[in-house]
């Protein structure tokens, strides 16, 4: 059976654990080695898709993240890690995020794009796992009238899972990415209302500075 992975990161507040990105060991901290070309390009965009792509920046960088799984779920009941790196692609319209997963998810690794939808005003998130699992999902900010991620959130919902093993069907999933400071966000996965995994992401240059 094909489990599914989680969003992170990422984000992100998501639905499917979307959100949790894979480290890349010589990649900095920062958004992208170049901030500034992506902070100009974003001024050839249009308003509204520069302003909410800039909020992403707060999930750009390297993550440490550690969760649990639930009982009713597909992994059972234990704990997971996993390491994240995210930064935007050239041209600035994609945050690209990267994870690499414990044994629980099969030391699997995934890599997920986030970007803006103009047209529809949402988020858009697509994932694709070394397990074969392809999602796809829409997401919006909690509170729109926020400028910023920090105290707020990003909600996803599930549009398209494919290739994934189900024993009871395929399940309505909703996930959500809570930034709590420009250092850490929580992340929840729930489906048919049933909480599968929930966890904690921190940012490294935080936890090494914690030491």
């Amino acid at each position: 059976m094909k489990q599914l992975l989680g969003m992170s990161a990422a984000v992100l507040v998501g639905v499917v654990a979307f959100g949790s990105v894979a480290l890349a060991e010589t990649a900095a901290t920062n958004t992208t080695p170049s901030q500034d070309v992506v902070v100009h390009e974003w001024k050839n965009l249009p308003d509204q898709q520069g302003d909410q792509l800039k909020l992403l920046t707060t999930l750009a960088g390297n993550w440490a993240i550690t969760g649990q799984t639930y009982k009713g779920g597909p992994y059972g009941v234990g704990k997971f890690t996993a390491r994240e790196h995210n930064e935007f692609m050239k041209g600035g319209q994609f945050l690209m995020s990267k994870t690499q997963y414990s044994s629980l998810f099969k030391n699997s690794s995934q890599v997920a794009f986030y970007g803006y939808d103009q047209e529809k005003q949402k988020y858009n998130y697509s994932l694709f796992s070394s397990t074969g699992v392809i999602v796809r999902a829409t997401g919006e900010l909690r509170d729109k009238a926020k400028t910023t991620l920090v105290g707020n959130a990003l909600e996803w919902s599930d549009k398209e899972v494919e290739d994934v093993a189900m024993t009871n069907g395929k399940p309505t999933l909703a996930y959500e990415t809570e930034v709590v400071s420009p250092n850490e966000y929580k992340f929840r996965l729930y489906a048919d209302g049933v909480l599968w995994y929930d966890g904690d992401a921190v940012r490294e240059n935080a936890v090494s500075m914690a030491r």
